[in-house]
């Protein structure tokens, strides 16, 4: 069974205790930036991350659905506005590698079977893709930003989060639908995609 990472629980509102208001607020008066934690989980015990992938977009559009056709309490947004990704890390393979064939597999992915990432602070053993270097740009205020964590094993889960603009992050568990859409489970705040937006 898929097991899918948690930035916080499913359709819980929380701020960030570091952060001072909006993103771009916290880079002019040298508050710290916003961070989000994503909690990360795996089916199997010799399962491990393989790489991350977050991508930032600046709206999303609610897709009204039939009834029965999903899960009760899931909603269904179109992402819009870029779909950048901005940070993308991966298991070291070269390390992966020698270890795949000094120890055990159990052993070796133990060493990438993190339960915890911290947006921005690149993890041991990990190398960074995006950017090519330096951090990644700031979570920003007003922005959606999409985590995709793959595992060894194949397996991938989606989380969503919002950023509010008094920088509350809102996040729920994602499955991607067809493009840019995403289920979000479950009772997704009226607000998430905007006052103007049924």
């Amino acid at each position: 069974m898929l097991m899918p990472i948690l930035i916080a629980a499913c359709a819980a509102r929380h701020g960030d205790a570091n952060a001072a208001g909006a993103a771009k607020q916290a880079a002019s008066n040298g508050a710290s930036p916003l961070i989000a934690t994503v909690q990360i989980d795996y089916s199997h015990r010799d399962d491990f991350l393989h790489s991350v992938t977050v991508t930032k977009f600046t709206a999303v559009s609610m897709i009204p659905i039939s009834s029965g056709a999903e899960k009760p309490g899931t909603s269904i947004f179109r992402f819009e506005g870029g779909g950048v990704p901005i940070w993308q890390i991966h298991a070291d393979e070269g390390v992966t590698r020698e270890l795949l064939t000094e120890i055990p597999l159990v052993a070796a992915g133990s060493k990438y079977a993190i339960s915890k990432l911290k947006y921005s602070a690149l993890p041991k053993n990990f190398l960074q893709d995006i950017p090519e270097a330096g951090p990644p740009e700031p979570l920003e205020a007003g922005s959606y930003y999409v985590f995709e964590v793959d595992r060894a094993s194949g397996s991938t889960s989606f989380d969503a989060i919002k950023i509010d603009p008094d920088g509350t992050i809102e996040s729920y568990q994602a499955q991607p639908r067809a493009g840019e859409s995403y289920a979000l489970c479950c009772n997704v705040n009226s607000d998430f995609a905007g006052a103007d937006q049924p």
